[in-house]
C-alpha cells in the first residue's frame, strides 16, 4: 500500500522464527514485488538490537491480536521506549495500553494493512516537535514507573498479601 502510494519506505526485520513462516513471508515479498523494500537481517545478538532501534525511523511491533497477545508485553517495547526512537504498535490490549497510557507513539488496528499503512504515512508526516513529544513520554515513563525498582516493589507486596 505504501509503495503503491509513492511512499518510499524500507522494512528491515530483525530476528528469527517458524522457517515455514519465515519463507511465507518471503514468498509475499516476493508476489508483492517487495524485494527491494523488505530486508530480513535475521537473529541479531541482544547487545546488538539497541543499535537497530536508535537507527530505526520508526520501531514496529505488529503483533497479530490473539489470547496471548493480549495478555503480554514483549520487552522490545521497553527497549524502544528506552532507545528515544518512535514506536509503531498493533493493537493488543498491553501494547495499546502502555503506548496510549503515556501518549508515547502510535497504534494501529491489528492485522489491518491499511490502518498500518496510514499510520505510517501519520509518523512520517508528523513534526519532529510531536516525535520528541511522543519518545520523550515513553522514556520518561519508562523510567519513572516502568523499571524494576518500582516494578518489583509492587511484586513484593502481592506475595506480602497472600
Amino acid at each position: 500500500l505504501l509503495k503503491e502510494d509513492g511512499r518510499k519506505v524500507q522494512f528491515i526485520v530483525l530476528g528469527s522464527g517458524n522457517p515455514t513462516y519465515i519463507q511465507g513471508l518471503h514468498d509475499q515479498i516476493a508476489e508483492n514485488k517487495l524485494n527491494d523494500e523488505v530486508h530480513f537481517l535475521g537473529y541479531k545478538p541482544f547487545e546488538k538490537i539497541n543499535y537497530y532501534m536508535k537507527k530505526a525511523g520508526l520501531n514496529v511491533i505488529p503483533h497479530v491480536k490473539n489470547g496471548h497477545t493480549d495478555y503480554t508485553i514483549p520487552h522490545k517495547l521497553f527497549q524502544i521506549f528506552l532507545s528515544k526512537r518512535p514506536v509503531l504498535v498493533s493493537s493488543c490490549k498491553p501494547l495499546k495500553r502502555m503506548v496510549d497510557t503515556c501518549d508515547g507513539g502510535w497504534v494501529f488496528e491489528a492485522s489491518n494493512a491499511e490502518d498500518f499503512a496510514n499510520k505510517v504515512v501519520e509518523v512520517m508526516e508528523s513534526s519532529n516537535a510531536e516525535i520528541v513529544k511522543k519518545t520523550e513520554n515513553s522514556f520518561n515513563k519508562a523510567m519513572e514507573d516502568w523499571n524494576w525498582e518500582n516494578e518489583g516493589d509492587k511484586l513484593i507486596s502481592f506475595y506480602e498479601e497472600l
